[in-house]
């Protein structure tokens, strides 16, 4: 009799870490952690499901989301562009904490949302390691489409200890136009692998909010020619370019560049005091492909295709 009810002890000890540790992700079990989701029995960050790691974000776990477009990070995005999107957690605590998970979702509207919508499209496959795609495995409990843990992920540097960065980088595809405002959410969960999932682990949610930018972009296969003298060399370039204005007017011109989609990637406001001058242009950041700069004031523009290799 003893022996039958050590077993099934044993047994609820089992599924209870099984139910409770998530280590294959909450998504796989129906939950919802990013806090953007507030109906359905959906609790923000770790505390969902029994709250088997800490009913509130635990300090010392510092997560921040990255939208960025060409290496460059952005707060908006253009209606049907790809984006990376990075996820990274940093211990500021005592504790050693040597793996991590996370989770992700995208939805419409800046605030949770009871029930809210899901917007745009993550990558499905091609995904890093131990990392997957999950739509609603039950309606009941959430309606969000993830990106998330299937195992246990080791950091991007560090140990576990004080210090340790964990990140992960994934695409995502920009809704339609017209949608308006998008939000990311996400949670991150770094623990000391001891087969529990107690208050010792550490984790956090946070959120980015992303509007839609309607602004009309150049057409990205065409230059334009202008009375304005400006060139840039050396074309093809490499890590870096030097625009060179001459004989032109003072005053403040936009420079700005776009992508072969004819997506801006940056912009900054040149300063013009003498008619002739060299402006440096930092491409290290620039994918191999075709760029557009356009040099323009309130009255006059020129817009010149350069190569990056």
């Amino acid at each position: 009799m003893k022996r039958t009810a050590l077993i099934v002890y044993a047994i609820a000890l089992g599924v209870t870490f099984f139910m409770c540790s998530y280590k294959e992700g909450a998504a796989t079990h129906g939950w919802d952690c990013t806090g953007g989701e507030t109906g359905l029995g959906n609790a923000a960050g770790c505390a969902n499901g029994g709250g088997c790691h800490s009913t509130t974000a635990t300090p010392g776990i510092v997560v921040t989301l990255q939208l960025d477009s060409v290496g460059v990070p952005v707060t908006s995005y253009k209606a049907g562009l790809t984006y990376t999107v990075t996820i990274k957690g940093v211990n500021t605590t005592t504790n050693v904490l040597p793996k991590f998970g996370f989770q992700i979702a995208a939805f419409k509207g800046a605030t949770p949302q009871v029930t809210p919508v899901n917007e745009g499209a993550f990558q499905q496959t091609g995904l890093p390691a131990s990392v997957h795609y999950q739509t609603p495995v039950n309606i009941t409990y959430t309606v969000a489409n993830v990106i998330e843990h299937d195992a246990p992920l080791s950091p991007a540097s560090g140990t576990g200890d004080s210090g340790t960065v964990y990140t992960e980088s994934f695409s995502w595809t920009a809704p339609v136009a017209g949608t308006g405002t998008v939000s990311l959410w996400a949670a991150l969960n770094a623990v000391n692998f001891d087969g529990q999932a107690d208050s010792q682990d550490k984790w956090d949610t946070t959120h980015l909010v992303l509007s839609e930018d309607t602004a009309v972009t150049v057409n990205a296969v065409t230059e334009i020619k202008s009375a304005l003298d400006v060139n840039i060399y050396p074309n093809p370039l490499s890590d870096a370019g030097l625009i060179a204005l001459t004989n032109v007017e003072n005053g403040t011109y936009a420079l700005s560049v776009f992508d072969e989609q004819g997506k801006e990637i940056s912009q900054r406001a040149i300063e013009v005091t003498s008619g002739s001058q060299i402006i440096s242009l930092n491409t290290s950041v620039w994918a191999t492909g075709i760029y557009l700069v356009k040099i323009a004031n309130s009255h006059n523009e020129k817009v010149m295709k350069v190569v990056k290799r």
